[in-house]
């Protein structure tokens, strides 16, 4: 931190996919409840993989894999408990980091990747993310063009 501003910063939470389709990296998410995690005495976001018309549901982009580590407390808190993992999918019931606000490289759906364009706006559509086109709800704005891997980087704010 610099004087009080964040530079560079990214928001991602841990979250635990209870959707039945694999999540990848670059995957746009749909928000799908609140667990309390027992042993850390805290809330687990709960999301599945964001589909078609999911889009008042979206609540960030899927980043690092993680998995669940030990935990101890530590002057008085509980700390731990998760750690990052290898991997770039995340099946149901595993855990990984959803990126809600900062950048973040945004799977972009094969039909629509050409017309992407800097300052375009993201929704969800079908295989991927795809340009909002009218009163779509929309939590990402493309920052480059689309690469050979079919990601594009985008500011995320689920705001």
């Amino acid at each position: 931190q610099v004087a009080g501003n964040c530079t560079g910063c990214t928001i991602a939470y841990i979250v635990r996919n209870v959707g039945s389709s694999l999540i990848q990296s670059g995957d746009l998410l749909a928000a799908a409840g609140v667990e309390m995690d027992k042993e850390l005495g805290q809330p687990v976001m709960l999301v599945r993989k964001a589909e078609a018309g999911d889009d008042a549901a979206l609540i960030g982009v899927a980043k690092n894999m993680m998995s669940r580590s030990a935990s101890e407390d530590v002057n008085g808190k509980r700390v731990g408990g998760f750690g990052e993992r290898a991997g770039n999918t995340a099946a149901t019931g595993e855990y990984l980091a959803v990126v809600v606000n900062g950048l973040a490289q945004v799977k972009v759906s094969s039909k629509t990747n050409a017309k992407i364009a800097i300052g375009d706006r993201l929704t969800i559509g079908d295989g991927g993310s795809t340009r909002a086109t009218g009163g779509e709800n929309s939590i990402a704005r493309a920052m480059s063009t689309v690469d050979s891997d079919g990601l594009v980087w985008a500011m995320i704010s689920v705001r």
